[in-house]
């Protein structure tokens, strides 16, 4: 019965999505983000009014 249930064990490990993997490419598009954010700050009130012109 142990057999079993390590077999079991492990299919589970390896059958799902290891999030875990995903943590440094999440981390990357924060950074990323928040980096052309600082960097486009001076255009963004001229963004904002052009898509707010936009709108209807």
């Amino acid at each position: 019965m142990d057999k079993q249930s390590d077999r079991g064990a492990n299919r589970s490990r390896r059958g799902g999505r290891n999030y875990p993997e995903l943590v440094p490419v999440i981390w990357i598009a924060i950074l990323l983000a928040s980096w052309l954010l600082i960097v486009q700050w001076k255009t963004l009130p001229e963004l904002m009014n052009a898509t707010m012109g936009v709108l209807p």
